[in-house]
């Protein structure tokens, strides 16, 4: 495992993070039986940040368990205030309280506020978080604190120069160099001496799986032994403004060939001529992606059972022939998890972090799908 210094902190951290998220479920909760080996193997073998946050469904319960003897102390732990949910200076601490005994620890190496957005950020200073955050760290409850956020480079800027953060989280990969906060928002954060994490470093494992024959020919000849997801992490890695790449890992093989590709994580190591094929690539996935779903859940549970996140799954996939249709009426329209069911309440979007339009986008996928 590579690691790097983290600049406001001083420890190595390793440069691939794992972000529970993604952990073995069981009725739409993370399980913490499943979970814990995974967890407690990637500490064994090297990784020492661990990302969770309040919203995903039992991680940090399960975080907790897997962190018990002795475990803790071996982590860099980074969970999230729901700042989303907060509707008086009251939630704040009831919240983080709330974390701490789910997480079974006394105190946090990072916290963040999740998902800033103009609202969440609006009620930031409504409620004076920011000075609840410089009060925690006084007391030694959190060591560091930042935010993760979904949104342009504009209003990230505005929120960096805003207060002394430590560590920002955003999504970024090589198809979302441009998108979001982008390559330039990176790069203005690690020029202000803050970590930048990368969340979807895969973009929901979309970089990995199922790629498109004119994405895998813009690689041509290079590296053919390489997998995608390693080349989408090698993208990332190449940057010194990336202190840490985060990933969901979903079981212990997924888990071994991260720890494989990040034996040897060195930064500057891709070529302008190897950059170019990122770029390539990047402009061939644009014609191919219809719905920029990374697949993170956020806007399940739906009401009335539309599986969301499958549906776009198969809308990216542009199913046509009899078996994939039949697939898909198998797997989404007889299981009840039929689109045409969506009763436009809007509770999804409130949540989507890509800001999808998914009620017009779920009577396209449907349309399309049902040919």
């Amino acid at each position: 495992m590579q690691y790097i210094k983290l600049p406001r902190d001083g420890r190595q951290v390793s440069r691939f993070g794992v972000g529970v998220l993604r952990m073995p479920k069981v009725d739409g909760k993370i399980d913490p039986t499943q979970a814990k080996p995974i967890i407690r193997y990637a500490i064994d073998h090297g990784v020492n940040f661990f990302d969770t946050a309040y919203m995903y469904e039992g991680s940090e319960v399960a975080l907790g368990h897997a962190l018990e003897d002795g475990y803790r102390d071996k982590v860099i732990l980074s969970t999230k205030l729901p700042i989303y949910a907060v509707k008086s200076k009251d939630d704040l601490k009831r919240y983080f309280d709330e974390e701490l005994k789910r997480l079974r620890t006394d105190y946090l190496d990072y916290y963040l506020l999740h998902g800033l957005n103009v609202d969440s950020w609006a009620t930031t200073l409504k409620y004076d978080v920011l000075d609840f955050l410089t009060d925690l760290k006084e007391k030694g409850l959190v060591k560091h604190v930042g935010f993760s956020v979904h949104e342009s480079f504009d209003f990230f800027k505005e929120v960096v120069d805003a207060y002394d953060w430590d560590l920002v989280m955003v999504q970024y990969n090589y198809y979302d160099k441009f998108n979001q906060v982008g390559q330039k928002g990176v790069q203005y954060a690690h020029s202000k001496g803050i970590a930048v994490a990368t969340m979807e470093s895969l973009h929901g494992g979309m970089l990995a799986n199922d790629v498109p024959k004119d994405v895998e020919d813009a690689f041509a000849d290079w590296k053919t032994d390489v997998s995608n997801a390693e080349k989408s992490f090698m993208w990332l890695y190449n940057q010194e403004e990336v202190s840490i790449i985060l990933s969901g890992v979903s079981n212990l093989d997924q888990l071994k060939d991260n720890l494989r590709i990040f034996d040897n994580a060195q930064s500057n190591c891709l070529s302008d001529e190897e950059n170019a094929l990122f770029d390539d690539a990047r402009k061939a996935w644009y014609k191919n992606v219809h719905v920029e779903c990374t697949g993170c859940g956020y806007c399940m549970p739906c009401p009335v059972g539309v599986d969301i996140p499958t549906i776009f799954q198969h809308y990216n996939l542009l199913i046509n022939t009899k078996e994939q249709k039949w697939v898909y009426d198998t797997m989404v329209v007889a299981s009840g998890k039929d689109p045409s069911k969506c009763i436009a309440c809007g509770k999804c979007e409130k949540h989507c972090p890509q800001s999808i339009k998914i009620i017009d986008e779920l009577k396209n996928a449907d349309k399309v799908l049902r040919g």
